[in-house]
């Protein structure tokens, strides 16, 4: 969610595709839009996942060529559990243990880039730095509805011209994101173990005042409650039944039909 507001300010949130985990997809009201966006959701069963993707990005490249794509190869987020299972992960590989960020799934990346690299000009690697809203509160979904944002986000952007990356094999798109991620954990360990430490010769691009986060996110909750509180009052019963039905068919079409974004790929 966070991220929108840097493709808002770098004018790309219209062609934004985000990849992520097949369950969003159910959330209502939020997940059925995601859905009509052409969202890429995985199910993190490879099989059925390589057969969707094969379908869909060719047919988002030549629909929408100027499209972007946010993959978060790490796959979820950096909680105490997930945290503790790269741990895991790390001992059984022979790897040293990261406490800032997670190991990258590779299998992902490898498979799509080929597939859009045609379409790509760049590849943006994007890390992000948290002055936390209280001492060691990372952020979480629960505390982005409640307010409890972080006091101060740092996006570092870092582009990656597709001349780098174009002839690259399987292996070596992979090992590249591994270095990547393995920098990353380097400079998020200065940041938060050297009072804010910020990549050497990094440059500010723009910047965005928290309390006009806060107004928009005071305005959202008093619109969604005045709204849902008028049409309480004043609806009538035609209209209530048919937001019911509205309600009901997608929530039935997304738990137990292919959803609007399924229906697309199983017909191209």
């Amino acid at each position: 969610m966070l991220l929108w507001s840097v493709a808002w300010r770098t004018r790309t949130l219209h062609q934004l595709r985000i990849v992520l985990k097949a369950p969003l997809r159910k959330i209502p009201i939020f997940g059925w839009a995601m859905q009509h966006f052409i969202f890429i959701f995985l199910q993190r069963r490879w099989a059925d996942d390589q057969v969707n993707l094969h379908k869909l990005l060719p047919f988002l490249t030549s629909t929408e060529p100027e499209a972007s794509y946010l993959l978060f190869p790490e796959g979820t987020d950096l909680s105490e559990n997930n945290l503790a299972k790269s741990t895991l992960f790390a001992e059984k590989n022979g790897l040293p243990p990261r406490r800032y960020s997670l190991y990258p799934r590779t299998t992902g990346w490898t498979f799509m880039f080929p597939l859009l690299r045609s379409q790509l000009t760049a590849v943006y690697d994007i890390t992000m730095f948290y002055v936390d809203y209280a001492a060691n509160e990372r952020p979480s979904e629960a505390s982005l509805l409640t307010g409890r944002m972080p006091r101060m986000i740092h996006f570092y952007i870092e582009r990656v011209d597709i001349s780098a990356l174009r002839d690259k094999s399987e292996s070596e798109l992979a090992t590249w994101l591994e270095k990547r991620f393995e920098r990353k954990e380097a400079l998020l360990k200065a940041f938060y173990e050297e009072n804010g430490k910020l990549p050497h010769g990094a440059t500010p691009l723009f910047q965005q005042n928290q309390s006009s986060a806060m107004v928009i996110l005071v305005a959202f909750w008093l619109v969604s409650i005045g709204a849902a509180t008028i049409f309480g009052l004043i609806g009538n019963f035609i209209s209530v039944i048919a937001a019911l039905a509205i309600v009901t068919g997608y929530t039935i079409n997304t738990a137990y039909g292919p959803g609007v974004d399924g229906f697309l790929i199983n017909n191209l």
